[in-house]
Parts: C-alpha cells; structure tokens; sequence
C-alpha cells in the first residue's frame, strides 16, 4: 500500500486476517480492512478491483481451494484487470526450505500449476518470471562498496549455482522449458481478466 501511494495511486485497500496488519496499515495513513475470510472478501466485492496485489498468500491456503481462490480473484477484478501473485516457487533448489519453512505452508508451486489456475479460472497469463534478483538478500552481504571481495564472491558464486541449476533444469526437462523456468526462492505472475 505504500508503495501503490508513492507510485500516485489514490485508491488503495488493504485487506488481511490479522489485526495488527491492519492496525500498522491505518497507522501509515492507508485505507485497510480486517477480514475474517478473505475468499469471501473477494466473493462480495465482484468487478471491483483494476489491480489486485496477492504477495505470499496462496501458500497458506488449504490446496483443495486454491481453484476456487483464483475463480474469486478474477471475479473480483474489473475486466482487464491485473493480478499479481508471488509464491514459493517449487522449481526452486530451495523449494523444501519453502515448503516446510513455515507450519503454516500448505505448497509450493510450479509455473505450469500457476498456469493451470489461471486457465481454469479463465485469467490470461501476461508473464511468470523470478522475483527481483537480491530483493531479500541478508545486509551484511550488501557493503557500501560494491567492488569489496564479500559482494564480489558472492555474486560469483550465486552466479555460478544459478547457472548450474538452469542446466540441471535443462537436464531433466528440456533446453527451451530449463532456461525458461524461474529458479529463484520464490516466482512471481502477472495475469489479466480479459476484457469481455
């Protein structure tokens, strides 16, 4: 939400279960509101929404419902309407971490699962890809002077066991689907209502 009001959007809600999100949400001057249930949030609120923004979500809903999750996402949006989605990525050589990180995890996903969704619940995919490289890298890897030789053999070897996992990739299911398959922790879509 802050982010959207930096970037001049002036209609913003938020939505979550829990209480204190939403309170910290208010305090910065946002508009959010506090859901018990945040399928039938989308379900009262048809053709409402330009843009929703789902980040770390869908992992934590039970799988049997995650059809039904992305039927109401596109309901909810306004034809040509845009989703974006971030979740663990199962493709990732971390997708265990991911999975059995959090108690509260139910799955990961692959690209082609994502998919899957969105064709069924009639969304248009406009692209799936890694989440921003380095977003959520710890500090201490980050010096001020990037020529320093922590962030140079860091990079060399992230560099290096990105690229041993896309050959990996590539190994086991094909050139074209292994280089173009996200291997980051986690991936994120960019899908579409379609206009009627």
């Amino acid at each position: 939400l802050e982010a959207l009001k930096q970037a001049g959007f002036t209609q913003r809600i938020g939505s979550d279960t829990s209480f204190g999100m939403v309170e910290r949400c208010v305090t910065l001057g946002n508009s959010a509101e506090h859901v018990a249930e945040s399928l039938q949030f989308l379900i009262q609120h048809p053709g409402h929404f330009g843009a929703i923004v789902m980040m770390d979500v869908l992992e934590h809903l039970p799988t049997s419902s995650h059809l039904e999750y992305f039927k109401a996402l596109r309901s909810a949006l306004k034809p040509g309407g845009l989703l974006l989605l971030r979740v663990p990525n199962a493709d990732s050589a971390v997708a265990t971490h991911m999975r059995y990180s959090d108690i509260t995890h139910h799955a990961c996903f692959s690209p082609r699962v994502i998919e899957f969704f969105l064709q069924l619940s009639g969304m248009t995919k406009l692209d799936i890809d890694d989440e921003i490289p380095y977003l959520n890298r710890p500090r201490h890897l980050w010096p001020h002077h990037k020529n320093t030789w922590i962030y140079l053999c860091y990079r060399f070897i992230s560099t290096f066991f990105r690229a041993w996992r896309r050959l990996e990739l590539s190994a086991y299911l094909g050139f074209e689907f292994g280089m173009a398959t996200p291997i980051a922790p986690n991936f994120v879509v960019l899908s579409q209502r379609p206009l009627e």
